[in-house]
């Protein structure tokens, strides 16, 4: 008996490429959002969700950090970013939202605990 052959690997292409689904989103002019959730233990991707993100056919991106109720609001220390986490993740979001402008639309929902005041989250990109 033979051993099978281990598939070979094609290069790496973006999801449009693959997906014949996300062909035909962008063929149709679909507006497709990405939606990452973040937190303590994951804002440190962030660079690694905009790569995918950009390689995806999104025309828009939402980073909404957790909203601090039932379970997460129990779980805060473990989930809430620190300070230092927010200011530098807020740097590479503005800096990210200049160079995709007109391409990709990047939009970033601050901790409620962060801001000046708490917003619904449905608000999170009224003001943008």
């Amino acid at each position: 008996m033979r051993a099978k052959k281990p598939p070979t690997k094609s290069p790496a292409q973006s999801p449009c490429a693959k997906a014949p689904r996300s062909r035909w989103l962008k063929r149709h002019r679909v507006a497709v959002t990405l939606n990452f959730v973040i937190h303590r233990r994951n804002i440190d991707q962030l660079q690694e969700m905009l790569a995918f993100a950009g390689s995806s056919c999104a025309t828009r991106i939402e980073f909404a950090n957790v909203q601090y109720y039932g379970w997460a609001f129990a779980n805060r220390e473990n989930l809430l970013p620190t300070r230092v986490q927010l200011d530098q993740s807020l740097t590479l979001i503005k800096r990210e939202q200049e160079r995709l402008q007109g391409r990709i639309r990047v939009e970033y929902v601050v901790p409620d605990y962060y801001a000046k005041y708490p917003k619904p989250a449905w608000a999170a990109g009224a003001a943008s």
